[in-house]
């Protein structure tokens, strides 16, 4: 008898418990602050997922701000080109069907004059003195009024162009004459030019071919994307003498910038600078890689000596002044901002011509 009352005992404590249990349970879900909105993030750029800037950049900015905003981002990354060619990268981002987008301003000529500046020949000597330039000038806001009333940019560059031939040694600037080299264009055109080379115009997906069956004698690129075109198996010689750089980094469209929370847009601005630095280390340290790439494959790797460094720079002196000119008939301050840039390099070790 007792043992059945004392079984109906427990029974009844277990209850009691039970529904306590749930009741509180229940009040504190009631009292507990709804979850925050998530603000959803899409990312877009045109190189593949094995290129290096997919994981050593846009892999680790996704998982930056996911992680600092404790989960109120959440973020797609939509690599390869996958929602438009990379010259619509810009667009698709202005009109808000992408919130931020790889950028180069040389893919949409004539709207951005002042931020190629950087590009100048033998300005930068890799990407991290161009990420530092670059950071200086936009503080210095010198840049298109901050590029632009619709987007947010965090701007930094490439790595330097080097001159990769497939049978004759570059070590002098007459070694260049009438060289038949594949170009990207822009002001690395105009440089070739100056310098007495002959640019060509070849498909990427054509350049390894193009040099293999004497189409062209080599061609200009950055260390890093040379091994991405094989290089290595076609071109006997590197010279290494920082030709220029492109200007590349990320922006954001503004009206969705703004429509962040300002806590949420101070993660975003920390972790887009984090990305310009992640960026610069990418491509410095794939170009690390790509010199004993090239020299495992037997290739001669050299340097400019200094006094003829001088000369090649002293040889493309026009290049500068026009690129003041064309800037100054457009009404901007070409000889302001150029003056700026030169101080700022010059701060890095790089002298410049004095126009």
């Amino acid at each position: 008898m007792r043992s059945k009352e004392s079984f109906a005992l427990m029974v009844g404590f277990f209850l009691i418990s039970l529904w306590a249990m749930l009741s509180f349970s229940a009040a504190f879900a009631q009292q507990a602050p709804k979850p925050d909105k998530v603000w959803e993030i899409t990312i877009a750029h045109h190189v593949p997922i094995k290129h290096h800037l997919h994981p050593n950049c846009y892999v680790p900015l996704k998982e930056e701000l996911e992680k600092k905003s404790n989960g109120r981002l959440k973020v797609t990354i939509y690599p390869a080109a996958a929602l438009g060619k990379p010259e619509a990268e810009y667009d698709l981002c202005v009109k808000g069907m992408v919130d931020i987008a790889m950028f180069l301003p040389e893919y949409t000529p004539g709207i951005f004059p002042l931020a190629d500046i950087p590009g100048l020949p033998f300005a930068m000597p890799n990407a991290e003195v161009g990420r530092k330039v670059t950071m200086k000038l936009m503080e210095k806001r010198l840049l298109d009024k901050m590029l632009s009333e619709k987007i947010v940019s965090w701007l930094g560059t490439t790595s330097a162009y080097q001159v990769f031939t497939s049978k004759k040694k570059v070590a002098k600037v007459e070694d260049l004459k009438g060289l038949r080299l594949r170009v990207p264009g822009g002001i690395l055109k105009e440089t070739m030019i100056a310098l007495g080379a002959t640019p060509a115009t070849l498909p990427g997906a054509e350049f390894q071919t193009g040099v293999e069956r004497g189409v062209v004698e080599g061609g200009i690129v950055a260390l890093s994307t040379a091994t991405g075109y094989k290089l290595q198996d076609v071109c006997k010689y590197v010279c290494i003498a920082n030709l220029g750089v492109s200007v590349l980094g990320i922006a954001m469209n503004k009206a969705k910038y703004n429509s962040i929370p300002a806590d949420l847009r101070k993660i975003l601005d920390k972790s887009a600078d984090d990305f310009l630095v992640n960026q610069a280390k990418s491509f410095d340290g794939e170009d690390s890689k790509a010199v004993e790439v090239f020299k495992n494959a037997g290739a001669q790797i050299l340097a400019l000596d200094p006094a003829e460094k001088e000369r090649w720079v002293k040889t493309c002196a026009p290049i500068y002044g026009k690129w003041v000119k064309d800037i100054e008939a457009k009404g901007l301050p070409g000889k302001k901002l150029y003056a700026e840039f030169r101080s700022i390099v010059k701060e890095e070790g790089i002298e410049l011509p004095q126009l």
